[in-house]
This record gives C-alpha cells, structure tokens and sequence, in this order.
C-alpha cells in the first residue's frame, strides 16, 4: 500500500488543457496532410511554436 502511493506521487501527470493547443495541430496535420506522428513532434519543436510541456509526446514520466 505503501508502495502505491509512493508510486503514484513519482509520474508527472498530463493536463490535456495545457495540451490541445498541440493535439489541434496534430489533428489537421496527420489528417490533412498525411503527416506522421512523429513528424508532427519534430516540426512542432523544430518550430518553436509549442513548449515542450504543451508537446504531449515529449514529457518525461
């Protein structure tokens, strides 16, 4: 039980508020225009347009 709490305390979770900014473009990108997930990632980085806290594939556990 221990355990468990301590454990559940230890992963960061994600707010999916911070995130639909990003899933929006990921959304019209991959359905649009073909594009694959991890391009979507790499561009949205490479761009500067999203944080990495709002670049849902990109956080640490």
């Amino acid at each position: 039980m221990v355990y468990e709490l301590n454990r559940s305390k230890c992963v960061r979770s994600i707010s999916l508020i911070n995130c639909i900014r990003f899933i929006k473009y990921v959304e019209q990108k991959f359905e649009e225009e073909h594009w694959s997930l991890d391009a979507c990632a790499g561009k949205a980085l490479e761009s500067v347009e999203f944080t990495r806290e709002e670049i849902v594939c990109t956080k640490t556990l």
